[in-house]
């Protein structure tokens, strides 16, 4: 019979798949190998953070205004949207018109600027916004009526 791998005590001349397994301690990593690792961490953290940030400040000007962050609490986001009641004080004014029935909630930037586009005069106008549909929606002449009245204001 033979013994057991505990009670052999002369393994070197045993071929090496023979020899009895031993494992390695590792070493535990001091305060310092700890701290230095997290660090290290944090700072690519934080590199990637700030190739986001950059790279969507960089990138947002150009986006439409579906991508955009919505306005923060206590701001109004006149831009793209009709909140009169938001965007007028409503000290001493006078009533303000009631917003259409029809026309949508936001605003399609290519309304903008075609209603910034009929707002200058007819020799000075230019081309045509070229994002504007070739036949505008019915809600487009009563938004921009609305919108000439609430300007008024």
């Amino acid at each position: 019979m033979s013994p057991s791998v505990a009670e052999r005590t002369d393994t070197e001349n045993e071929p090496e798949i023979l020899q009895p397994i031993r494992l390695e301690h590792k070493r535990r990593r001091s305060f310092f190998g700890y701290v230095a690792l997290y660090t290290r961490r944090a700072t690519a953290y934080a590199v990637y953070g700030l190739a986001i940030l950059l790279t969507w400040l960089i990138v947002s000007p150009v986006l439409p205004d579906q991508y955009a962050f919505p306005p923060l609490a206590g701001e109004s986001d006149t831009s793209s949207t009709d909140n009169a009641e938001a965007a007028a004080p409503t000290t001493t004014q006078a009533k303000l018109p009631a917003r259409p029935q029809g026309v949508p909630a936001r605003i399609p930037s290519w309304a903008w600027s075609m209603h910034k586009w009929l707002l200058t005069a007819p020799q000075e106008r230019g081309a045509r916004p070229e994002a504007a549909p070739a036949h505008l929606p019915s809600w487009f002449w009563d938004w921009r009526t609305w919108r000439l009245q609430l300007e008024k204001h």
